[in-house]
């Protein structure tokens, strides 16, 4: 399910590299508990509705945030979390949530991301490779990620591709640091064909890695 978050304006300029706090503020909601380790089926969008100045973003009509998990005892805890808090950063507040269910998808549905895809591999001598959306091995490895934290959910997925469009021309790739960590990450468009529980459970959780720390939630 997903929760559909409306904030108000900030009063301080928010930082490019405002998605760890996102991060700390979700964790803070969710209290403590085993939902948010390494393996995270949940994922969240980064605000919409910026304004860009020099020194960061500006959100003069408030923004809008999107977090989606599989488990509904998260959103549930999320919930609780908000309503007891709702300060998100330098001034901007949660004023309204709805809650969204999982749509009907089919089997076949093409999303866009609102938050880029990050996708890691290691390679023979022990350094970490970033793969961009072209790499042949981007896709086949967003597939191998979501059939992990399918079993990890305990969720049994039949056949399903994954289709990264190439000629989409909205595609890009971006460096997001978190906490000065360097992150080459893909706003995409990506298709989803097969069993329609594949296709949900991505709405849900996301796709690539560290889905938890503000990488690869659809729209």
């Amino acid at each position: 399910m997903r929760l559909n978050l409306s904030l108000t304006a900030n009063d301080k300029t928010i930082p490019f590299d405002y998605q760890h706090k996102l991060t700390g503020r979700l964790h803070k909601w969710l209290g403590e508990n085993d939902i948010h380790d390494d393996l995270s089926l949940y994922s969240f969008s980064w605000l919409w509705n910026s304004e860009k100045r020099d020194d960061g973003f500006s959100f003069p009509n408030g923004a809008r945030w999107a977090i989606s998990c599989w488990n509904p005892a998260m959103a549930k805890f999320l919930m609780d979390g908000i309503m007891k808090d709702t300060e998100i950063l330098n001034g901007m507040k949660v004023n309204e949530v709805t809650l969204q269910q999982i749509p009907e998808f089919g089997n076949d549905y093409t999303f866009t991301t609102s938050s880029p895809i990050l996708i890691r591999m290691k390679r023979e001598d022990g350094s970490v490779e970033h793969l961009d959306y072209r790499d042949e091995r981007f896709d086949e490895r967003i597939k191998q990620v979501l059939n992990r934290k399918a079993q990890k959910a305990k969720l049994e997925l039949s056949e399903f591709d994954i289709m990264t469009d190439k000629k989409y021309k909205g595609n890009k790739t971006k460096m997001v640091k978190i906490k000065d960590i360097g992150n080459k990450a893909n706003f995409v468009r990506v298709r989803i064909k097969g069993d329609e529980n594949a296709i949900k459970f991505a709405w849900c959780v996301g796709l690539g890695e560290s889905t938890g720390s503000g990488f690869g939630a659809l729209r």
